[in-house]
């Protein structure tokens, strides 16, 4: 009976030990099967397989704790003493494994489970695009050269980027610039009226340059004198404010008779001022003037270093201007008497025709002369046809000096017209007496043994003549009253009257 029981307590005894064996087996081998299964991460699978061993301890702790504790309730068997102490063994060498388990387990946990957690968010972080938010990495020295190597990476990343967005805005403002001197150029080099170039020129060049003062000044290579032609209110200044300036007393001066661009700079080397001539280019360098910039920058400069694109914008300016004067001569001369330098017949059609036009329809009053030069033919038979001409410059210096709101005209051959705006017939003619004495007071200068003398004809706008033309044939009819009167006078329209022309010479 008591073999029989001893038999039985060492066979319970020995219950625990193949079982706690057993059961870590099973239990990592579920426990892999489902990590497969659901594709965990490689610190989710450790952490896992850490928390199967340590319950598979646990659980064989307990089973042999029970063995103990039959063994310990047959102490009076035979051979219980030595199977309590061998479970006894079993249970501290359990307890050991579990405890030795455990520290392994937050030893990887803090060195390797939990930093590889923090590499996996960081590579999230770094997938999704979020490349500021790299912290340090905590752990082994290979986890934390990884997590540095990456923070490195993403901050060269991070950089790189940002030097992009720079030279993209960079390029972008650099674009914006390029298009806006484009643009001033453009404008400045799209008209032939000087007064447009040169308020482009300024207002261009002070965009680009950011000075609070831009004068634009006109050249005179005969008396070296420089002449301001912008900003306008230096124009209406009064003539203290317009008074010539030498070019040798001042920076727009120096720049003018050397052709290079002058700097104006501060004690402290700051740029502060620049005289930028306006030069044309070809054969020989001609000076046209200077664009001079002064005073603080009251805006930002459309570019850091204004002085190459100024001289740019300065040399486009001066073709412009260049061609705006040639424009000018070309059309003087196709509207100017190329001898008295007065405006030509096909001058007097368009301004007749507009002043006409405005005079009817506003009710002002517009008055015509009609001058011819008594017995020019003998002039020209007894004098020579170079004095005849000396006669017709005199005349026309005469007439060409009138009042500023007149307009004189070489109507053809010895005949001349003048017009007078906002003038009724009766100061028409006084101003017409006026020039007929004068006319003979300055040829007599020539010393002529032959007196000469210049009729008159006055005609204005009235009822009966409301158009250009019936205006010239009103005074043309009205001179040649005065012809037939006796010459060297000055005679009224009168539009009822149709008097014929004189068969007499001149």
């Amino acid at each position: 009976m008591r073999e029989a029981n001893c038999a039985r307590i060492q066979r319970g005894a020995c219950f625990g030990t193949p079982l706690a064996v057993v059961q870590p087996v099973l239990s990592l081998a579920w426990l892999r099967r489902a990590v497969l299964r659901d594709a965990m991460s490689a610190a989710d699978q450790a952490r896992a397989f850490l928390r199967a061993t340590l319950m598979a301890m646990g659980l064989a702790f307990l089973l042999g704790a029970v063995d103990v504790a039959l063994v310990m309730t047959r102490l009076g068997t035979p051979g219980a003493l030595l199977t309590g102490i061998i479970g006894a063994l079993e249970l501290a060498a359990l307890l050991a494994l579990g405890v030795l388990g455990y520290v392994t387990y937050t030893t990887l946990h803090d060195t390797t489970l939990k930093p590889l957690d923090e590499l996996s968010t960081l590579a999230r972080q770094l997938e999704s695009g979020d490349l500021e938010t790299t912290g340090e990495l905590h752990g082994a020295l290979e986890l934390k050269q990884i997590g540095s190597t990456l923070g490195i990476l993403a901050n060269s990343i991070v950089l790189e980027r940002r030097r992009n967005t720079a030279d993209r805005s960079a390029g972008a403002r650099e674009n914006a610039r390029l298009r806006e001197i484009l643009d001033i150029t453009r404008h400045v080099g799209s008209n032939l009226e000087q007064d447009l170039i040169v308020a482009q020129l300024a207002t261009g060049a002070q965009r680009l340059g950011g000075y609070s003062e831009v004068v634009v000044w006109r050249f005179d290579e005969l008396d070296s004198d420089l002449v301001p032609l912008y900003p306008p209110e230096r124009l209406d200044a009064g003539p203290d404010k317009l008074s010539r300036v030498k070019a040798a007393h001042t920076a727009a001066g120096r720049a003018a008779s050397s052709g290079q661009t002058v700097q104006l700079r501060a004690e402290d080397g700051r740029l502060e001022g620049l005289a930028v001539p306006l030069v044309v280019g070809g054969v020989g360098l001609r000076i046209l003037g200077v664009l001079e910039l002064r005073g603080e920058n009251t805006s930002e400069a459309m570019v850091e270093s204004p002085i190459d694109a100024l001289e740019a914008l300065a040399s486009h300016a001066a073709t412009a201007l260049a061609a705006a004067q040639l424009y000018d001569q070309l059309g003087q001369r196709s509207e100017t008497d190329s001898l008295t330098k007065l405006f030509n017949r096909r001058r007097l059609d368009a301004d007749l025709k507009g002043e006409v036009a405005r005079s009817v329809r506003y009710g002002h009053p517009l008055t015509l002369l009609m001058i011819d030069i008594d017995h020019f033919k003998s002039v020209n038979d007894t004098f020579g046809h170079q004095v005849g001409d000396e006669v017709l410059k005199l005349v026309a210096a005469t007439l060409g000096r009138g009042r500023e709101t007149d307009s004189a005209y070489r109507f053809g051959g010895e005949e001349f017209t003048v017009m007078f705006r906002e003038t009724g017939t009766a100061a028409a003619r006084a101003v017409a007496e006026r020039m007929r004495i004068k006319i003979k007071e300055t040829v007599a200068t020539l010393g002529l043994a032959q007196e000469v003398t210049v009729s008159v004809g006055v005609a204005a706008i009235s009822d009966r003549v409301r158009t250009a033309d019936k205006l010239i044939q009103a005074a043309d009819t009205a001179l040649y009253t005065a012809k037939a009167q006796g010459r060297n006078r000055v005679v009224i329209s009168n539009p009822v009257a149709r008097p014929t022309r004189p068969k007499a010479n001149g």
